[in-house]
């Protein structure tokens, strides 16, 4: 990608004088973000600090600019190819930890990505590939397991009010979300837990 960058830019185009400094200027902001996202330490990339922007200007030789541009990139890649799965694993955790603390809230991918400065894109695909489920889908199951925890501390808790609890808005919503993987409504399932909790007890 780099190769055909530079020689769209500096063969084809023949890019010069002010034309250059844009390029440059393009180019290290680029790189600024990549790094941002990727959360990646100023000391992994540069040892001059992170202005690339005046590092660059200051190559007046395309060649050596190019050189200059394909090092930082490189060395950013090779910092991400060693610290991809540890990163990834914290970062999931971050990820599960802000559904768990704010399962209750109307909470989307959009926001859960944000809170950690991730694109929504990569926020997803992350997901899914340590949880095994997409975050709604993950939500939803976490809802319904703090649903049932919550029916077996307060049996008698109005179903709206349990809606409200785990976040939905709309109570039949909940029941529908409940019923996909309980099998039955959150009224029915406190039920069938009562009926065997005394069964037990007349039975001990």
């Amino acid at each position: 990608m780099l190769s055909r960058i530079f020689k769209e830019n500096f063969e084809i185009r023949n890019l010069e004088g002010e034309a250059v400094s844009q390029f440059v200027f393009s180019i290290a902001s680029t790189i600024t973000r990549i790094i941002q996202i990727a959360k990646i330490p100023h000391h992994a990339i540069s040892d001059e600090g992170m202005v690339f922007y005046l590092e660059l200007k200051m190559i007046a030789d395309k060649k050596e600019l190019m050189l200059k541009i394909r090092g930082i990139i490189n060395r950013i890649i090779d910092y991400m190819f060693l610290h991809k799965g540890a990163d990834d694993k914290k970062t999931a955790e971050e990820m599960l930890d802000f559904i768990h603390v704010n399962f209750d809230k109307d909470i989307s991918l959009t926001e859960l990505a944000n809170s950690l400065n991730l694109s929504a894109g990569y926020a997803s695909t992350l997901f899914k590939s340590i949880t095994g489920e997409n975050f709604k889908e993950y939500l939803n199951i976490y809802r319904v397991k703090r649903a049932k925890e919550k029916l077996h501390e307060t049996p008698k808790i109005k179903i709206k009010d349990l809606s409200a609890y785990v976040g939905c808005n709309s109570t039949g919503t909940f029941i529908r979300i409940f019923k996909k993987y309980e099998g039955i409504s959150p009224g029915k399932y406190i039920e069938r837990e009562l009926k065997q909790q005394n069964k037990k007890h007349i039975n001990g």
